[in-house]
């Protein structure tokens, strides 16, 4: 869903918002992708030797997250799940 609208949007519609929205950020090698759990980020490949690694360089939540508080922390089937 599109953050602002709460509509159905395409993936690649908010990968290019972002990518607008963080142009200044962003070096010319740099690429956005997505990290999961609604969160992309800028990244940059770097050369150490022969091995390259990829470095975050800046995180972005996209998805704004409600987070559901349990009033009843006892709960004998959630403690099942928990306790596999």
């Amino acid at each position: 869903n599109h953050n602002w609208t709460n509509k159905l949007a395409h993936f690649e519609c908010i990968l290019n918002e972002i990518r607008q929205n963080n142009i200044s950020d962003m070096d010319e090698n740099d690429k956005i992708v997505y990290l999961g759990s609604g969160t992309f980020g800028i990244i940059q490949e770097r050369q150490n030797g022969k091995k390259s690694k990829l470095f975050v360089r800046k995180r972005i939540n996209y998805e704004n997250r409600k987070v559901k508080k349990v009033e009843d922390d006892a709960d004998p089937e959630e403690e099942e799940l928990f306790n596999v």
